[in-house]
């Protein structure tokens, strides 16, 4: 050793990237799972049954429409587990639901 520190910033990013797998820490692989969703005719009711869902603590969050589901706007509901019923409670009177589709979708991250 020549008694001067190791300059570890030197090394570049694919001796870095390469490290990095080497160590384990590669993200694990997403998977697939059943989500149900609800699809709207018009982006006022996909904005309606956000606020009515937020106001009565029904959990679940507007995503963009999957490419599977055909409606005629861009937005979707994803239903919480456990809340399809208060959800269509919900809806009676106060916005309208165009569809409930079954769609297999990567994980949604962040709040429910």
């Amino acid at each position: 050793m020549s008694g001067q520190p190791e300059n570890t910033t030197a090394r570049n990013s694919s001796e870095a990237a390469s490290a990095d797998v080497a160590a384990g820490s590669r993200r694990p692989r997403r998977r697939k799972t059943l989500h149900q969703v609800a699809s709207f005719p018009t982006t006022a009711d996909a904005m309606a049954a956000e606020s009515v869902c937020r106001a009565r603590g029904i959990a679940g969050r507007i995503i963009p429409l999957p490419g599977t589901i055909r409606a005629d706007c861009g937005l979707a509901w994803i239903i919480a587990p456990g809340t399809l019923q208060a959800f269509t409670a919900a809806s009676e009177g106060n916005f309208t639901i165009a569809g409930l589709h079954e769609v297999m979708m990567y994980e949604v991250r962040g709040k429910e």
